[in-house]
């Protein structure tokens, strides 16, 4: 799809700007900064509280080697879990990290925009194909939902116990479907998984924003959607 490969590389992290206030009492209070305007010569900024223990849940959940295995398929749930639960416990904050667990797929929603962007690129005669982390489960969910029909096909970490960025995965998927890593553009949200794709000749866009930023992104390798 692409002459023009935009490096990976030189896209910095998605990191939260945090600056830290005292309150009247000498208390230390930690804020991420989540907008920031000039105004008439004066700079405003929009602030909220930030929350650790966000962060802290998500490294026993999401970001947890159990949840690594179980997009690798290499755990099942009530064992995966089982341990996240458990480690959540010596770290004090068990009920956080079991009402992720409780209410997580319940919320998985697939994004409306990005499926419409999907069905935009098959109509102009590119062919659209997921490769994905995810567990069993939601591999069923996401199937009983149909929207993995809106590909014309893809490979799931689960079923060849292989997660991104590991370069074996990107070959499965190349292989499978007889495609050249030269002709495509591989999208994903994290930075880790778009340099791994990069390095085997892939064009890679970070995808931090919106659709509409994606898109203008698909342009800089040649993708138009007219």
């Amino acid at each position: 799809m692409s002459d023009e490969i935009k490096n990976p590389n030189t896209e910095e992290e998605n990191q939260p700007d945090l600056m830290t206030l005292e309150d009247e009492d000498g208390n230390e209070i930690t804020f991420e900064v989540i907008d920031a305007l000039d105004y008439k010569g004066v700079h405003y900024l929009a602030a909220v509280e930030y929350a650790e223990t966000e962060e802290e849940v998500y490294d026993l959940t999401f970001g947890s080697e159990e949840w690594q295995l179980l997009d690798a398929g290499k755990l099942s749930r009530y064992d995966g879990n089982q341990r996240m639960l458990e480690r959540a416990r010596a770290e004090g904050c068990a009920f956080e990290v079991q009402g992720v667990l409780d209410d997580w797929m319940h919320i998985l929603r697939p994004r409306l925009r990005m499926l419409e962007l999907v069905r935009r690129l098959k109509n102009h005669g590119y062919c659209v194909y997921y490769l994905s982390n995810i567990p069993q489960d939601v591999l069923e969910l996401l199937t009983e939902r149909g929207v993995l029909t809106q590909f014309d096909g893809g490979v799931a970490s689960c079923e060849v116990q292989v997660n991104k960025p590991d370069p074996q995965i990107y070959k499965t998927l190349l292989k499978k479907y007889q495609l050249k890593a030269s002709e495509c553009v591989f999208i994903d949200d994290r930075l880790e998984n778009v340099q791994a794709a990069f390095a085997l000749g892939f064009a890679g866009i970070q995808m931090k924003d919106s659709v509409g930023t994606l898109i203008r992104s698909l342009a800089t390798c040649n993708v138009t959607l007219r």
